[in-house]
């Protein structure tokens, strides 16, 4: 086959594809290769059949077209086989897209296809632990599927693959984690050896920052509980007395990212006014008559000489401030309970952050004081002005504890000073006598969010409490925390 005829046969795949991307006929790879750029096609494959060609240069094209689209996607997918354990995630992520382009070109181009693969995977034996093993068995039940006839062995393996990869229940990335379990146990997934070897080249090497891999989730949409669920070990977190902390990097950050996020959006939308103050400054030759403030001069100096002895009034600008000034430290009690889970923690945390971050710009110290069951004191963080490990505190903490209230208002009554406490709960507790205790003993002020899904089931004791109650559904916290700090 002549270069001409594959240039022709590239341009009949980008336009299956829809697409054009730029093509180099290349002497140094060993294979095909994708990177983004371009699509590498090595000149020594000139001499396979045009079935082959065709289909070589459909699977690279499809990394653009079909998955992982853009390399975002597969820096996610590479710190999924880094969190995996394996040593070469990029190798990982290259066989997770493999298999996802060539099933999907399976599906679309049939036969023609088929018979490409089973001629690159012509080598592979039934029921072995490779991972081209593994990628043959979930070829041949693809294709079993759509009833093809196919040489491609059977590998169990690749048989749970085709069913984790059609649950339709589960996201993709839960998938590709469920995948990466299952090659973690079976495979050493050491590089295979495959013709149309995807190669990853803006990922082959990278150093995978968590914060990076967060940020990316968030900019395409993508919900934390997509990629990492709590209820899997992917989503890893440890306890501190009977209250969870987050442990797993992305998730943290994520998190952190989403509260602050929501915080300039308050910002920005009901918070800044411009503060100026006026004060004196020198009168100098040259500035506008008008501006000389006599009186000033002559109360400072008891005389006016132009340029030495002479006094003007400027504005000075103070910069923006956010709400009312706070002039008291804050305390933030934050309920950790089981009955919290959901949006009523999410918009207490968000909230949380709201009274951290005003404080802090006030110039306060701020504190927190996590509990659930009980207060783990190894948690609580007593008035500071770090407000990096407020938020850091914030974003690791999962509701999934007891209630208990009264130990709680007990630990913060113990806090030097007299600083504004906050609390956020449902207010389902049982020490209702001993909370109207201690409430009646703190000196400073206190203010109660009672943060409920229907405030007309809310417990009535907190209006008894002689301290100020505001019930109120997640949907509104935000937006009265901030207008009431």
């Amino acid at each position: 086959m002549e270069i001409k005829d594959v240039k022709r046969i590239y341009d009949e795949v980008c336009a299956e594809f829809r697409r054009k991307i730029p093509l180099v006929i290349d002497d140094s790879q060993g294979t095909a290769y994708f990177n983004w750029d371009v699509v590498g096609f090595p000149r020594k494959f000139a001499k396979k059949s045009e079935n082959f060609v065709r289909n070589v240069l459909r699977h690279e094209h499809g990394h653009k077209a079909i998955f992982p689209q853009d390399p975002e996607v597969g820096i996610v997918v590479e710190y999924i086989g880094k969190f995996l354990g394996f040593s070469k995630p990029w190798i990982f992520a290259n066989i997770i897209a493999d298999m996802i382009v060539d099933s999907t070109n399976i599906k679309i181009f049939g036969e023609k296809y088929l018979r490409f693969l089973e001629e690159s995977l012509s080598n592979v034996r039934s029921e072995t632990e490779s991972v081209l093993s593994i990628m043959g068995g979930y070829y041949r039940k693809v294709a079993e599927e759509l009833g093809l006839k196919t040489t491609l062995p059977y590998n169990n393996i690749g048989n749970t693959i085709y069913y984790i990869m059609n649950d339709a229940e589960s996201s993709l990335y839960k998938k590709i984690i469920e995948i990466g379990r299952l090659l973690k146990m079976h495979s050493t997934l050491e590089e295979p050896v495959y013709v149309h070897l995807i190669i990853h080249k803006c990922m082959d090497g990278m150093r995978v920052n968590p914060a990076d891999v967060a940020r990316i989730l968030i900019k395409k949409g993508i919900p934390i509980d997509d990629v990492f669920d709590e209820d899997t070990f992917t989503r890893s977190w440890s306890s501190w007395g009977d209250i969870k902390i987050v442990d797993n990097p992305v998730v943290i950050e994520y998190i952190k990212m989403m509260i602050v996020a929501k915080y300039m959006e308050m910002k920005n939308a009901y918070g800044y006014n411009e503060k100026m103050e006026t004060v004196p400054s020198d009168w100098e030759l040259g500035d506008e008559i008008e501006s000389l403030d006599v009186i000033s001069t002559i109360s400072s100096f008891g005389i006016v000489i132009p340029g030495i002895y002479s006094l003007k009034n400027v504005e000075s600008y103070l910069g923006f401030e956010s709400g009312g000034e706070n002039p008291d430290d804050a305390l933030i009690v934050l309920d950790c309970s089981g009955s919290m889970q959901g949006m009523k923690f999410e918009r207490a945390r968000e909230s949380a952050y709201v009274i951290a971050r005003k404080t802090y710009e006030a110039g306060r110290k701020v504190g927190l004081i996590p509990f659930g069951s009980d207060v783990p004191e190894n948690l609580v963080i007593k008035p500071t002005r770090d407000i990096y490990s407020i938020l850091n505190m914030l974003a690791r903490l999962l509701p999934t504890s007891g209630t208990n209230l009264y130990n709680a208002l007990h630990y913060a009554k113990g806090i030097e000073g007299r600083p504004t406490i906050y609390v956020f709960t449902d207010a389902y507790t049982g020490e209702i006598d001993g909370c109207m205790n201690v409430l009646k003993q703190i000196k400073g002020k206190v203010i109660i969010f009672l943060v409920n899904d229907r405030i007309d089931h809310a417990n009535e004791w907190v209006l008894r409490a002689g301290v100020k109650v505001i019930q109120i559904t997640p949907e509104g916290l935000i937006r009265r925390v901030w207008n009431e700090t």
